[in-house]
């Protein structure tokens, strides 16, 4: 599942989670709020974007890349990791890979 804003996170869904691929636990969290924006739930804290927030990936040579985020507050956060596993309410599932190229410049 490409993404490249937080609205590649929810799709046409209200909630979507993340788990991560080798132990399949839950690591975030997505909620649409009412005004529109995403709520991201880190499991420690939770941060709320624009959905039209770019996520960028920054690869690595030896492991998965990252797919990051600018917050006003918090600087450059990560987002998730290539290849989480995004669920959706209905059980449609797959990996996350990054936007790369068009707008996002991914």
């Amino acid at each position: 599942m490409k993404i490249a804003t937080f609205n590649d996170f929810l799709g046409d869904h209200e909630t979507s989670e993340l788990r991560c691929p080798i132990k399949q636990e839950v690591i975030r969290r997505f909620r649409r709020m009412p005004n529109g924006d995403v709520e991201l739930d880190a499991l420690e804290e939770k941060i709320v974007v624009p959905a039209d927030t770019t996520v960028r990936y920054e690869p690595w040579d030896m492991d998965r890349g990252s797919l990051l985020f600018e917050d006003a507050k918090r600087g450059t956060l990560k987002a998730c990791t290539e290849l989480d596993i995004l669920v959706f309410p209905n059980g449609e599932e797959g990996a996350v890979e990054p936007n790369k190229g068009g707008l996002h410049g991914n």
